[in-house]
């Protein structure tokens, strides 16, 4: 014979003989529908190796396989004196009558296995401690429940809940939700019934049915739910507790309710409140220096809701706050923003400083303190370290009044960016100065020519519509031409005449004359003395008549004096 071959006699024995086939039980009770195993140990007696075929007998109906660890087999190689476990799976129809059975089980040896089919008029009993409650539209609601097995073998029950539309309804047992769950025979599991009722549900009574499924049929259990108050038409409040890795609040952090595209942002405290309409919404969580998140979230009506979201940290952030945004200035001060540069990442970041968009003749520079004559181009900040920088602009000349934005930037790892606004104002001073000094003389009944520059002594302003008027003593004529002067152009200036009529009984004096400029942006004054000197005739006629009177005097004297 050649090697590898079996001798005829050992040949012979494995067919007579066979190996040998062992059992774990000869009779077993089995329900409609169940699926059940029956272990198995196989055994090679012979010094040779030997391939035994497995195979099985069962009634019309029935299914079954071989199983060895977890693999469906049809046949089984053993060496010589080596035995092996295997598993026989056999699924009972859900419809097979109570009765008994046979089940033959073949390798080269036949063990037979009794089965007895049972199907009880009641599988189980359910037990529901709590069969009414009363509660709050959109109040949840957790019932104990027992559910026991009246069988002796064991039991699937599968749980179903039929409540009213928008209800919420399951079974829990342990920690997790369910909807089946294997019976001991005779054996008893406890559950907890959940049901969530809609916050919008209006006051009255509900019914709910809680099913306990076998394959003997339905057990019906009824469940009464009375709602007390009804919160339809009602906002509910969403309270987001937003926290970076290390437990630490987000201050800041924006939250987008995507669906109404708002924006909500945490305080201190990395919370962040929301009254939204019943719903489900779909929020999008980022925080300066974090990592985006998103997160559904249901909101009820009139009910509050709490939810936690954690962000993880960017290695590289940035983040500017210009501390004055908008900046009013004269024109010929200093604009000097207050910058604030903070890197919200946890390495070390180097940042260059600039300013994009400025306008044409405008110059800038950065500095660590206010006032130092030293600038800077670029900054280095550790992980969270944050400092304060001064913007200080240089303005040409010729600067105009006016508003103007700008950019002011911070480029490393990562960029920032903000906005400003520069509102420059002009300054508005107008000057009345008379050309001549301020002392002017005159003799009554004359007029006196007083000649004045008017200046627009301010910076950048445009002054219009200047007026000019004088205030002068009673029954004085004043003139001055022209009266109005339309426009002047900063630094201009336009000449002006004022006459002034000096009554013809003004007494010879020094008089006080006010000359004014008013413009709708400015207005300005000065003070003229004008002297009034005598007449000559009427000199000549003083003197005549101080001389008669002496001469009179003396007459007088000498007529009656001597009496």
């Amino acid at each position: 014979m050649r090697g590898g071959s079996l001798p005829l006699v050992a040949m012979l024995g494995v067919l007579i003989i066979g190996g040998s086939l062992e059992v774990s039980t000869t009779g077993i009770s089995v329900l409609p529908g169940e699926e059940v195993e029956i272990e198995l140990k196989a055994t090679n007696p012979y010094t040779f190796p030997l391939e035994l075929p497995l195979e099985y007998t069962a009634p019309e109906g029935f299914e079954g396989w071989f199983e060895v660890a977890g693999l469906r087999v049809n046949s089984l190689r053993l060496g010589a004196g080596e035995s092996a476990a295997l598993v026989f799976r056999l699924r009972v129809p859900e419809g097979a009558e109570p009765g008994r059975y046979t089940l033959r089980l073949r390798a080269f040896g036949t063990q037979r296995v009794e089965l007895r089919v049972v199907r009880p008029s009641k599988a189980v009993q359910a037990l529901v401690e709590v069969r009414g409650a009363e509660v709050e539209a959109g109040e949840r609601l957790e019932i104990p429940a027992e559910v026991r097995s009246l069988v002796d073998v064991p039991l699937v029950v599968n749980f179903s809940c039929r409540a009213p539309a928008g209800w919420r309804c399951g079974m829990v047992y342990g920690d997790a939700k369910s909807y089946s769950i294997t019976l001991p025979a005779g054996g008893t599991r406890s559950l907890r019934v959940e049901v969530e009722t809609p916050s919008e549900e209006l006051v009255g009574d509900y019914v709910l049915r809680l099913g306990f499924t076998t394959v003997f049929g339905e057990l019906q259990v009824p469940l009464y739910v009375r709602i007390s108050e009804s919160h339809r038409g009602e906002n509910g409040t969403l309270r987001l507790r937003v926290v970076g890795r290390d437990g630490v609040p987000v201050a800041s952090a924006e939250v987008l309710v995507e669906e109404l595209n708002l924006s909500y942002h945490t305080g201190g405290d990395g919370e962040a409140v929301m009254e939204l309409p019943p719903g489900t919404y779909s929020l999008l969580v980022s925080g300066p220096g974090y990592y985006s998140e998103r997160l559904e979230a249901s909101v009820r009506a009139g009910w509050s809701e709490e939810r936690r979201v954690v962000l993880g940290k960017r290695p590289y952030a940035v983040e500017m706050v210009v501390e004055n945004p908008v900046l009013s200035q004269t024109l010929g001060e200093t604009p000097v923003f207050r910058v604030r540069l903070i890197n919200l990442g946890y390495m070390e970041d180097e940042y260059r400083l600039g300013v994009e968009g400025l306008p044409e003749g405008f110059y800038y520079r950065f500095k660590e303190e206010a006032g130092s004559p030293e600038g800077v181009s670029a900054v280095y900040l550790r992980g969270g370290e944050e400092r304060t920088l001064y913007l200080e602009l240089v303005l040409p000349p010729n600067a105009r009044p006016g508003e103007y934005s700008f950019r002011v930037s911070a480029s490393g790892r990562s960029e920032a960016r903000e906005e400003v606004r520069l509102r420059l104002r002009g300054e508005y001073r107008v000057m009345i100065e008379p050309l001549e000094g301020y002392m002017s003389t005159a003799a009554p009944g004359e007029v006196a020519e007083v000649r004045v520059r008017v200046v627009n002594a301010g910076r950048g302003g445009t002054l219009t519509r200047v007026n000019l008027s004088a205030e002068a003593p009673e029954g004085w004529g004043v003139e001055a031409v022209p009266q109005l002067i339309p426009v002047l152009e900063p630094g201009g200036s336009a000449m002006a005449v004022f006459r002034l009529r000096v009554p013809p009984d003004a007494l010879p004096s020094e008089y006080m004359v006010r000359l004014r400029a008013v413009a709708e942006q400015s207005s300005a004054g000065v003070e003229l003395r004008v002297r009034v000197r005598e007449r000559g005739a009427g000199a000549v006629l003083g003197v005549a008549i101080i001389l008669l009177t002496l001469i009179a005097l003396v007459v007088v004297y000498r007529r009656f004096g001597r009496r």
